[in-house]
Protein backbone atom coordinates (compact mmCIF):
# COMPACT_ATOMS: atom_id res chain seq x y z
CA UNK A 1 0.00 0.00 0.00
CA UNK A 2 1.29 3.43 -0.85
CA UNK A 3 1.61 5.00 2.58
CA UNK A 4 0.86 8.58 1.62
CA UNK A 5 -1.80 7.91 -1.01
CA UNK A 6 -4.58 8.54 1.50
CA UNK A 7 -2.78 11.11 3.65
CA UNK A 8 -5.15 13.83 2.42
CA UNK A 9 -8.09 11.80 3.73
CA UNK A 10 -6.38 11.01 7.04
CA UNK A 11 -5.40 14.62 7.71
CA UNK A 12 -8.98 15.76 6.88
CA UNK A 13 -10.29 13.14 9.32
CA UNK A 14 -7.87 14.37 12.02
CA UNK A 15 -8.92 17.98 11.38
CA UNK A 16 -12.62 17.17 11.65
CA UNK A 17 -12.52 14.63 14.48
CA UNK A 18 -9.86 16.23 16.70
CA UNK A 19 -9.77 19.88 15.50
CA UNK A 20 -6.06 19.59 14.68
CA UNK A 21 -4.66 21.58 11.77
CA UNK A 22 -2.10 20.19 9.35
CA UNK A 23 0.58 22.37 10.96
CA UNK A 24 -0.26 21.00 14.41
CA UNK A 25 -0.34 17.43 13.09
CA UNK A 26 3.09 17.86 11.51
CA UNK A 27 4.45 19.20 14.81
CA UNK A 28 2.97 16.27 16.76
CA UNK A 29 4.34 13.77 14.24
CA UNK A 30 7.82 15.30 14.55
CA UNK A 31 7.68 15.24 18.34
CA UNK A 32 6.23 11.73 18.56
CA UNK A 33 9.64 10.05 18.67
CA UNK A 34 10.78 12.34 21.49
CA UNK A 35 9.98 11.06 24.98
CA UNK A 36 10.69 14.45 26.51
CA UNK A 37 11.61 17.62 24.65
CA UNK A 38 12.66 21.18 25.40
CA UNK A 39 12.43 24.56 23.66
CA UNK A 40 15.34 23.74 21.34
CA UNK A 41 13.57 20.63 19.96
CA UNK A 42 10.39 22.67 19.59
CA UNK A 43 12.28 25.25 17.56
CA UNK A 44 13.65 22.49 15.34
CA UNK A 45 10.16 21.05 14.88
CA UNK A 46 8.72 24.45 13.95
CA UNK A 47 11.22 25.17 11.16
CA UNK A 48 9.28 26.02 8.04
CA UNK A 49 6.03 26.65 9.90
CA UNK A 50 4.30 29.99 10.01
CA UNK A 51 5.15 32.02 13.04
CA UNK A 52 2.74 31.35 15.89
CA UNK A 53 4.32 32.02 19.25
CA UNK A 54 1.19 30.75 21.03
CA UNK A 55 1.10 27.36 19.30
CA UNK A 56 2.68 25.42 22.16
CA UNK A 57 0.48 27.16 24.73
CA UNK A 58 -2.59 26.29 22.63
CA UNK A 59 -1.54 22.65 22.38
CA UNK A 60 -0.94 22.56 26.14
CA UNK A 61 -4.35 24.09 26.80
CA UNK A 62 -5.99 21.56 24.47
CA UNK A 63 -4.28 18.66 26.25
CA UNK A 64 -1.96 17.54 23.44
CA UNK A 65 1.34 18.60 25.01
CA UNK A 66 2.05 18.44 28.71
CA UNK A 67 4.58 20.59 30.50
CA UNK A 68 6.64 18.40 32.81
CA UNK A 69 8.92 20.99 34.37
CA UNK A 70 9.16 24.77 34.52
CA UNK A 71 12.73 25.38 35.77
CA UNK A 72 15.68 25.32 35.18
CA UNK A 73 14.56 24.63 31.60
CA UNK A 74 11.04 23.86 30.51
CA UNK A 75 10.46 20.24 29.58
CA UNK A 76 7.48 18.97 27.62
CA UNK A 77 6.03 15.65 26.48
CA UNK A 78 3.16 14.57 24.29
CA UNK A 79 0.10 13.56 26.28
CA UNK A 80 -1.50 10.11 26.00
CA UNK A 81 -4.30 11.76 24.00
CA UNK A 82 -1.81 13.09 21.44
CA UNK A 83 -0.09 9.71 21.22
CA UNK A 84 -3.48 8.04 20.69
CA UNK A 85 -4.20 10.37 17.76
CA UNK A 86 -0.76 9.78 16.22
CA UNK A 87 -1.09 6.01 16.61
CA UNK A 88 -4.50 6.14 14.90
CA UNK A 89 -2.93 8.09 12.01
CA UNK A 90 -0.15 5.50 11.65
CA UNK A 91 -2.58 2.55 11.87
CA UNK A 92 -4.69 4.05 9.10
CA UNK A 93 -1.72 4.95 6.89
CA UNK A 94 -0.27 1.46 7.37
CA UNK A 95 -3.58 -0.08 6.36
CA UNK A 96 -4.06 -1.75 9.73
CA UNK A 97 -7.29 0.08 10.49
CA UNK A 98 -10.23 1.11 8.32
CA UNK A 99 -12.06 4.40 8.47
CA UNK A 100 -15.11 3.84 10.62
CA UNK A 101 -18.38 4.60 8.89
CA UNK A 102 -20.40 5.27 12.03
CA UNK A 103 -21.23 9.02 12.32
CA UNK A 104 -20.70 8.88 16.10
CA UNK A 105 -17.05 7.83 15.72
CA UNK A 106 -16.32 9.50 12.36
CA UNK A 107 -17.82 12.94 11.72
CA UNK A 108 -17.16 12.59 7.97
CA UNK A 109 -20.17 10.26 7.90
CA UNK A 110 -22.54 12.73 9.55
CA UNK A 111 -25.75 12.47 7.46
CA UNK A 112 -26.34 16.21 7.12
CA UNK A 113 -22.68 17.18 7.00
CA UNK A 114 -21.28 19.74 4.58
CA UNK A 115 -20.54 18.93 0.96
CA UNK A 116 -16.83 18.44 1.68
CA UNK A 117 -17.71 15.61 4.10
CA UNK A 118 -19.66 13.84 1.35
CA UNK A 119 -16.71 14.19 -1.02
CA UNK A 120 -14.30 12.71 1.51
CA UNK A 121 -16.74 9.85 2.20
CA UNK A 122 -16.12 8.65 -1.35
CA UNK A 123 -12.39 8.58 -0.69
CA UNK A 124 -12.92 6.92 2.72
CA UNK A 125 -15.05 4.19 1.12
CA UNK A 126 -12.30 3.60 -1.46
CA UNK A 127 -9.72 3.50 1.34
CA UNK A 128 -11.78 0.89 3.22
CA UNK A 129 -12.20 -1.21 0.07
CA UNK A 130 -8.44 -1.21 -0.55
CA UNK A 131 -7.82 -2.40 3.01
CA UNK A 132 -10.43 -5.15 2.70
CA UNK A 133 -8.86 -6.35 -0.56
CA UNK A 134 -5.40 -6.43 1.06
CA UNK A 135 -6.76 -8.49 3.96
CA UNK A 136 -8.47 -10.93 1.57
CA UNK A 137 -5.27 -11.38 -0.43
CA UNK A 138 -3.26 -11.91 2.77
CA UNK A 139 -5.74 -14.54 4.00
CA UNK A 140 -5.70 -16.30 0.62
CA UNK A 141 -1.92 -16.39 0.54
CA UNK A 142 -1.85 -17.75 4.10
CA UNK A 143 -4.36 -20.41 3.08
CA UNK A 144 -2.17 -21.49 0.19
CA UNK A 145 0.97 -21.57 2.33
CA UNK A 146 -0.85 -23.19 5.28
CA UNK A 147 0.38 -26.22 7.16
CA UNK A 148 1.13 -29.24 5.02
CA UNK A 149 -0.15 -32.58 6.18
CA UNK A 150 2.46 -35.28 6.34
CA UNK A 151 1.52 -38.85 5.52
Amino acid sequence: MDYLKYFKLIRFWVRIKYAITLEELELLLFLNSEKVFNQNRLKMAKIGMRWNHRLIDELIKRGLIGQLREKPTKLYALTPHARHIINAVYRKLNGEEEMRTDPRSNPIYTPNGPYSYRRYRVMADDFNEVIKQRRRRAQESQGKAGPQSST
